[in-house]
């Protein structure tokens, strides 16, 4: 690590196979693995949804609302947390998307949309987080941005041919409850700052 720092240079570099294997309770994501996770997580969905994401923009979220209604109409609370303020003060949210959002939430309740930075945590310059929970079956810690990522197009190409390459992307899939309480903790201080 302090070679890195100090030179800028990775001297030891591991492929996805040399990578030890998960523990147990716990499983690796890659790439676009991350899209059927977060499809299993809307249609199993029972009790509580959460998604910590730092932004809210692109045609990923306008798919979201389409999705997220049957969990809604399921009367699973959903809790989306977002916001990351830039030094201008300014996270770009898709505004349409937001006032969708708002409006569709606020007819379920126990349901919240919550913007970091904005009308109710005005202090809070937001998160950089990326979370997904759903229920206590599983928690997700990692890189993909869950409402602002732009791969579906490419991880539907890379099924086709898979040398199309993304951005690499990498979280963890927590199962255990303990890890999936602390994580929700985590979260619960988030939005009580």
């Amino acid at each position: 690590m302090e070679h890195i720092r100090e030179q800028g240079v990775i001297s030891e570099y591991k492929t996805e196979a040399e990578i030890p294997p998960s523990q147990l309770g716990s499983t690796l994501l890659y790439d676009c693995d991350h899209l059927t996770v977060f499809r299993e997580a809307i249609e199993q969905a029972e009790q509580e949804l959460m998604i910590v994401s730092p932004w809210i923009r692109g045609n990923e979220p306008k798919r979201f609302i389409n999705d997220i209604v049957s969990v809604l109409e399921r009367g699973v609370k959903v809790t989306v947390i977002y916001g990351n303020k830039s030094s201008e003060g300014n996270d770009n949210n898709d505004a349409i998307v937001e006032n969708n959002l708002k409006e569709l939430f606020s007819q379920y309740p126990g349901s919240h949309l919550i913007h970091l930075g904005g009308e109710i945590h005005i202090e809070s310059r937001g998160t950089n987080e990326k979370i997904l929970v759903c229920d206590t079956k599983f928690a997700i810690v990692g890189s993909w941005n869950w409402l602002s990522h732009p791969y579906r197009e490419s991880c539907r190409k890379a099924l086709i041919n898979p040398k199309v390459q993304i951005r690499r992307e990498t979280s963890i899939q927590l199962s255990d409850s303990s890890s999936i309480v602390d994580v929700k903790a985590r979260i619960f201080q988030l939005i009580s700052q």
